[in-house]
């Protein structure tokens, strides 16, 4: 369900702490039965870059989205896009 979550701010995860939580778990618990299960998922036990580009590229991500959201050229992509 849509409860207005955003897991940049922590406020949010505080007023909706039941689904934050699950959230979390539901991770923790996904990393873990495929760490324990190798042969099933076909995976191996990332070594210490892996770990930190796992941690680091969707962080990076965000904020690189958000650049781009609040660029001068998405702000005005409409407004530009209907100028003949």
């Amino acid at each position: 369900y849509n409860c207005n979550m955003s897991i940049w701010k922590l406020n949010t995860l505080k007023k909706n702490l039941l689904a934050s939580s699950l959230g979390i778990g539901m991770v923790l618990l996904s990393v873990v039965v495929m760490l324990l299960f190798p042969d099933l998922f076909q995976v191996t036990t990332p070594d210490k870059k892996g770990w930190v580009l796992a941690c680091f590229l969707p962080l990076s991500a965000h904020y690189l989205l958000r650049l781009l959201y609040s660029s001068h050229f998405l702000r005005n992509m409409e407004q530009d896009l209907t100028q003949p």
